[in-house]
């Protein structure tokens, strides 16, 4: 039994107000009546409907709302009079599924039956359905019939469980495809019923019948083979064309800055920046937080920037304050984070975001900010990743090259130690970059600046990629350096994080260790052991 809902009206609303009021004098009938001054009959037997229809409650005399009572008076509508509807639903004894009834049905009229049915099985599982209120609702709901019980739409006063009266057969559509670029192949099963595709009978068949069509499929593609190829190639083809617009997008207006900012918050490992001119309008406070929280997760910012052909001759020169600011921002290990270089001679804009994407345009990164009194600028964001390690080893060889000038000018521990910094945080070029490395570690060895060599050496510890001199830096510093409280520090950082490396010093250099009385961690761990017992 279900009662649909209709608008409240002005006498019903006074009736709810009343009783929700919880005034004594107004939750009862006679005390309504003689508030409202209409007839005792007409009071009551509204009354009546409510709680019939479990909107009111009546205990001593004394009416209530129930929640849904309370819930249609919020909504200003009440329940009509219950009536009886019925659904008819089909039930799938192999499947254990329930469906409504949507088409007329039939027999075959000789066709071949649905392999899967038969009346015997059929009858041997609908002999043992269970049914409860909940299930049924929860059909009803799949199947596009509304079942919420108590709710504003419906109030289901009564559920009749449903039996098996009769039996019937369906129409399916049987269809098997060969997927020729997965080379594959699959069944379609669509129920005319329903009017959709029937996955649970598709599974079915595919674990049975899979091999049977693979086999006949067979004897067909070695007649056709040469077609079969020609539609691999050509989508192979299709998908290369696609591949590349999609690595490439060209950006205007406001979404060039907007995905500059995007960079600054999601770039993970190194950051390159080419603009000619630098502005502290625009590397203000914010771009320098954003700047400092990539460097907190330990990325690397490098910045190029210069025009003229002569440093000397740059007219818009970011200031000194600025320049220092962007120097001092370090990583959590005290690590310079933010290399600044002038170029010169370049009028480039690009930014390359780690190996995923390098952009470049007329978009002035540093100078132009590009969130308000927009001009009109165009910049290609671009992805394709042998496009992206092209504009790396590019902008990572103009930086090498004042690294390599400048290898000359260092002299001062802090000039070493911002240069080693820098140098090992690019990714190309490697033998070229090992051979300066080397050469900066003998100038300061040939300095005896033992400190400043193990500074060196941590950096290399630390670095993401493997420096070939590091097993000759340690065992000099093992040799040369081996009083002081520098070296067990360098050697327990090595054995951290180069085990392999330390294994190999540990092995052939086992009395150097106990000469300078260093215990690896795991003779640490055995010998605190043995004390314990």
């Amino acid at each position: 039994m279900v009662a649909k809902h209709r608008k409240m009206n002005i006498i019903e609303e006074f009736i709810f107000k009343c009783i929700n009021s919880g005034t004594p004098d107004l939750t009862n009938v006679e005390g309504i009546t003689s508030f409202l001054k209409i007839n005792d009959v007409f009071i009551r037997g509204r009354i009546q409907e409510f709680i019939k229809n479990k909107v009111l409650i009546e205990e001593n005399e004394v009416l209530f709302l129930t929640d849904t009572g309370k819930d249609i008076y919020k909504k200003g509508i009440v329940p009509s009079n219950p009536k009886q509807e019925t659904l008819m639903f089909y039930y799938e004894p192999m499947f254990h599924k329930w469906t409504l009834k949507g088409g007329d049905s039939y027999l075959p009229e000789g066709e071949e039956l649905f392999p899967l049915y038969n009346e015997e099985k059929a009858n041997e599982k609908a002999a043992n359905i269970l049914f409860d209120e909940q299930e049924i609702i929860t059909i009803g709901n799949q199947s596009g019939a509304i079942f919420e019980t108590e709710s504003v739409q419906f109030v289901i006063d009564d559920i009749v469980v449903p039996y098996i009266f009769d039996y019937t057969y369906q129409r399916f559509g049987e269809f098997w495809v060969y997927d020729t670029i997965e080379d594959s192949i699959y069944c379609r099963v669509w129920d005319e019923n329903q009017n959709i595709f029937r996955e649970d009978i598709q599974s079915y068949l595919e674990e049975r019948e899979a091999i049977h069509y693979r086999r006949k499929l067979q004897e067909e593609m070695q007649e056709r083979e040469e077609y079969f190829h020609q539609i691999r190639r050509a989508f192979v083809q299709q998908q290369d064309q696609q591949k590349k617009k999609d690595e490439v997008a060209i950006l205007r207006g406001l979404p060039i800055r907007e995905a500059f900012m995007k960079s600054l918050k999601e770039t993970k490992h190194k950051l390159m920046i080419m603009s000619p001119w630098i502005s502290e309008k625009v590397v203000d406070n914010e771009m320098l937080r954003l700047f400092k929280n990539l460097a907190d997760r330990n990325t690397v910012i490098y910045i190029g920037w210069g025009i003229a052909k002569r440093e000397d001759l740059e007219d818009r020169r970011p200031t000194d304050a600025l320049l220092s600011r962007l120097k001092q921002i370090r990583d959590k290990n005290g690590n310079q984070a933010v290399f600044v270089h002038w170029i010169g001679n370049h009028h480039t804009k690009e930014v390359i975001s780690d190996h995923s994407y390098h952009m470049l345009g007329s978009f002035n990164w540093l100078s132009y900010r590009g969130d308000y009194n927009i001009r009109d600028e165009s910049v290609y964001k671009i992805e394709n990743l042998e496009m992206v390690n092209e504009a790396i080893q590019h902008t990572e060889n103009l930086f090498l090259d004042l690294l390599e000038n400048r290898k000359r000018e260092i002299w001062t521990e802090e000039e070493v130690r911002g240069w080693m910094q820098e140098i090992i945080r690019l990714d190309t070029q490697k033998q070229r970059r090992y051979s300066l490395v080397s050469k900066v570690i003998q100038e300061v060895k040939e300095r005896e600046e033992l400190p400043l060599l193990h500074e060196i050496c941590t950096l290399l510890i630390t670095a993401k990629t493997s420096f070939p001199g590091l097993s000759d830096l340690v065992l000099y510093l093992l040799y040369v350096d081996n009083q002081s409280k520098q070296l067990h520090q360098t050697l327990r950082t090595v054995e951290e994080l180069k085990p392999t490396l330390f294994q190999k010093i540990s092995k052939e250099q086992q009395e150097q260790l106990q000469f300078i009385q260093y215990t690896p961690k795991s003779q640490r761990h055995s010998s605190k052991r043995k004390k314990k017992k």
